[in-house]
């Protein structure tokens, strides 16, 4: 709901490494819906979802406009200087 609520409905969502929302399983519930793709981008629909492993095969890459941060990846690529970071969130893309 947070990525939802967070960017607009034309959004272009940078997703980590299927490695990186995996890394702790204990803390997060909802790794194996976070790793499907078909789930994520029918619940963020009309969004589109490309996940980073994608990154040089998918034409979505040059257009995302929003990273998604889970297990503090994804900082280096969003716009602005964050002082204090967050292990979920989700930021705007440096152009």
């Amino acid at each position: 709901n947070y990525v939802k609520n967070h960017t607009p409905d034309t959004a272009i969502i940078l997703m980590p490494p299927k490695d990186i929302i995996l890394k702790d399983k204990d803390k997060t519930r909802f790794d194996k819906y976070l790793t499907n793709k078909i789930w994520v981008t029918n619940y963020l629909y009309p969004r589109k979802v490309i996940y980073f492993d994608e990154a040089e095969t998918s034409e979505l890459y040059t257009k995302v406009s929003h990273i998604a941060v889970i297990n503090y990846w994804g900082y280096s690529l969003a716009e602005g200087r964050n002082t204090k970071k967050s292990p979920y969130t989700v930021l705007k893309k440096n152009n």
